[in-house]
């Protein structure tokens, strides 16, 4: 439940107490929302704008003090603090008004106290200000008593002369009464009492005169306070009305009367005659019909329809919780139509119930905008209900056809849109015979509409495929699920075409399968594509085998021969280089310097030849095989980048044919060249695994991590060349990222 905070204002100049004030605030459970105002002036100027509960207010501030403000304050109480214990400024704070004095310490144990002492001003002054207007309406009774007394005492002398005229007859009047009749001094003693008020109590006359109310145990506790609100008026002359109470009959049941009473004078002496009237029929017919009531208002407002009533101009005496809420309603009652809707829509509402109340029951239908913002479409039935001495009223009953009518416009679009679909649409019974096909199922086809109703689908069927995918489908819609597949069907001219289609049940519903569903698009142009794009790239890998094949012996050839032509003629020319050297003088320094950096010069050839032959094709490859080579290259890597590698084998040896070896041989360099130039990895892992299928190639790092960007980009060659050569051998290649966590290689190459 949501807590009413009151409103409070804290005048404080020091900076220290204020944030020591709002940091208790907000670590306790203070139930005030708070201003701080730091000087006199400023506090002056928020109340003329604002309301508060309460001030709190420090004594001491830099443009005056809190007698300044209090000065001026009417109606909002105050509690001042400050750090000097000064009794005499205690004693004028009083005086002026302030509701307590709190003195602060230097801890600020002080604000522990604050609630407690704000919340005790609050109560006493808004008890103060409820005895003020309570002594000010008490003057203004008493002065409109003592004239209500004065005219009270006229009419009473000239009453006193009739009653003495006619005392005789009023005594018989008395004892004749149906109702009980009572007469009791003004402290409530009874005095006498007729045949009924012994009858409704069960106690004689005797037994009456002398006692009151209470010593009977007429009346329950939590009556006395009107039982003496009536002898209170009893002592000042004054009649009461007509009050309810419950008393007790001398056998113990409870009885319901109605009393009233009447100050009247009876031989110069003022006495009180009571009339009580037994309520115990009445009660238990307005019990009955109220009951009945409730029924009808409840059995109303949970009718799932608007019911109202109006009368012949057109105000509503009845309208239900549905129609009230439906239209936000409140206070219907005694109002028209004219008070909840617009004129045009009223308008025409008045003027059905003007034919209703010439005796033409209506069927109206239409729409209107309810609370929500929503149209709603209703459908009234409006009556006309016949009451006593021609009367007649309007009835009515309006039922909430929304859903009816959206579904009705769904349907119709619904229907538009099977009919226009660029889809074959098709619906069979149980039993697979068609019942509905749309102008496309025509239109692909050849069957018209006429043709195809009451036939089976099979009807389509070119005979080309297995029965088992018949099945297949029968089985799965049977058991109210969806099927999509491929059918190679014939049209009426006898032409082929594909379709691709999906198969469902339609439910009614208590979940029941009704009816089968067919979507289906011609696929012919597509599957000839498709046969014409898979012929293209078998072409196109067997293109790529066999260049990659001639490429590796070319590789191969000029790698050999780069190494046994050009090294060889390295090799002599550094032997030829060494024969001058021997016989050539060592007394020129200079000269020696010159051989020995040609020397050098032929040395660097050598090896940059050998790296040369290793890259067109390492020998290591053709004679030691894929996974020595692995070991070597990862090796030289490592060396070479100060990248740390771990290689793992499963199992740990095993073969790899020759075109394979190659293949993964160029991935290996390719993945660990991008390492090298993009990861900033530490840390490679290389797992080589063959199993049933074929051979399982991962590569993980743990460098900046490959970003979809990266790995989408058209111009990434290095990524493209690793997917055509992954392809050529119908292998599978993924690559994924993790910002700052690495990159992950997994390639797949099958046996098959």
């Amino acid at each position: 439940m949501k807590i009413h905070k009151k409103q409070l204002l804290l005048i404080e100049d020091d900076k220290i107490d204020q944030m020591a004030f709002v940091r208790f605030a907000n670590n306790n459970d203070f139930h005030y929302n708070f201003d701080i105002s730091g000087s006199v002036k400023e506090a002056k100027k928020i109340l003329e704008t604002k309301k508060y509960d309460i001030i709190v207010s420090d004594f001491f501030l830099g443009d005056g003090n809190a007698f300044d403000i209090l000065k001026d304050l009417k109606d909002t109480p105050m509690v001042i603090t400050t750090g000097v214990g000064d009794e005499g400024v205690a004693v004028k704070a009083m005086k002026l008004g302030a509701y307590d004095y709190l003195i602060k310490d230097i801890n600020g144990q002080y604000l522990n106290l604050l609630p407690i002492t704000v919340n005790n001003a609050i109560i006493r002054f808004r008890a103060e200000q409820e005895l003020k207007e309570y002594h000010e309406n008490l003057e203004v009774l008493i002065d409109e008593r003592t004239a209500e007394l004065k005219l009270e005492i006229a009419e009473r002398k000239k009453a006193e002369e009739t009653i003495r005229s006619s005392e005789e007859r009023l005594k018989i009047l008395f004892e004749s009464a149906p109702d009980a009749y009572y007469l009791s001094d003004i402290k409530g003693k009874f005095l006498d009492g007729n045949k009924a008020a012994e009858e409704l109590i069960g106690y004689k006359k005797e037994e009456l005169i002398g006692s009151n109310i209470f010593n009977l145990g007429l009346v329950s506790n939590n009556q006395f306070s009107k039982v003496t609100k009536s002898i209170a008026n009893s002592l000042l002359g004054k009649k009461s009305g007509s009050e309810e109470f419950t008393l007790k009959h001398k056998d113990g049941h409870k009885i319901s009367v109605e009393i009233s009473t009447f100050p009247v004078k009876i031989k110069n002496k003022m006495v009180v005659l009571g009339i009580a009237r037994d309520l115990t029929r009445r009660k238990e017919a307005e019990k009955e019909i109220k009951e009945s009531e409730n029924r009808f208002q409840a059995f109303m407002n949970y009718m799932p329809a608007g019911i109202f009533i109006k009368n012949a101009d057109g105000n509503y005496l009845f309208s239900n919780k549905f129609n009230n809420d439906r239209f936000n309603i409140n206070n219907i009652i005694g109002k028209s139509v004219y008070d909840f809707f617009p004129k045009e829509i009223a308008d025409g509402f008045t003027i059905e119930d003007r034919k209703v109340l010439n005796g033409k029951n209506l069927i109206t239908e239409g729409s209107v905008v309810d609370k929500y913002g929503k149209l709603f479409y209703y459908k009234n039935y409006i009556f006309t209900i016949e009451q006593p001495e021609g009367k007649k009223l309007i009835g009515g009953i309006s039922f909430d056809v929304t859903k009816e009518k959206i579904a009705e416009k769904e349907l119709l679009k619904l229907s538009a849109a099977v009919k226009q679909s660029p889809s074959v649409i098709a619906i069979t019974d149980l039993k697979g015979r068609l019942e509905y096909v749309n102008p496309k199922f025509t239109e692909i086809t050849g069957y018209t509409f006429d043709e195809a109703k009451g036939e089976n689908p099979r009807i389509l069927n070119a005979g080309e495929q297995s029965n088992e995918i018949y099945k297949d489908l029968w089985t799965t819609i049977s058991a109210g699920k969806e099927w999509h597949g491929e059918f190679l069907n014939k049209k009426k001219n006898g032409k082929l075409f594909w379709e691709s289609a999906s198969i469902s049940a339609i439910f009614n519903n208590q979940g029941e399968i009704i009816n089968f569903l067919k979507v289906a698009e011609d696929i012919t142009v597509r599957k000839q594509a498709e046969e014409k794009l898979k012929k293209s790239k078998e072409q196109l890998r067997g293109l790529t085998k066999y260049m990659d094949a001639k490429f590796e012996e070319e590789k191969k050839r000029i790698g050999k021969e780069i190494h046994d032509g050009i090294g060889q003629l390295l090799t002599g020319l550094k032997m030829d280089l060494q024969w001058i050297i021997n016989k050539w003088p060592k007394e020129s320094e200079q000269l020696n310097n010159k051989f020995t950096s040609m020397k050098n010069i032929i040395d660097i050839g050598v090896k940059e030849v050998q790296k040369l032959s290793i890259q067109l094709r390492p020998e290591m490859l053709d004679k030691l095989g894929l996974l020595e080579t692995i070991k070597s290259e990862v090796k030289k890597f490592e060396e070479r980048t100060g990248i740390n590698c771990e290689v793992q084998f499963k199992p740990d040896i095993f073969e790899v044919e020759y075109d394979r070896s190659t293949t993964l041989y160029r991935i290996l360099m390719e993945v660990l060249t991008n390492i090298y130039r993009y990861a900033k990895a530490s840390k490679v892992d290389i797992k080589f695994e063959m199993n049933n299928d074929g051979y399982l190639f991962t590569v993980n790092d743990n460098g900046v991590g490959i970003t979809e960007n990266q790995i989408n980009d058209k111009s990434s060659f290095g990524l493209m060349t690793i997917t055509e050569r992954v392809n050529k051998w119908n292998g599978t290649f993924t690559i994924s990222g993790e910002h700052k966590k690495g990159t992950k290689v997994e390639i797949t190459i099958p046996f098959d």
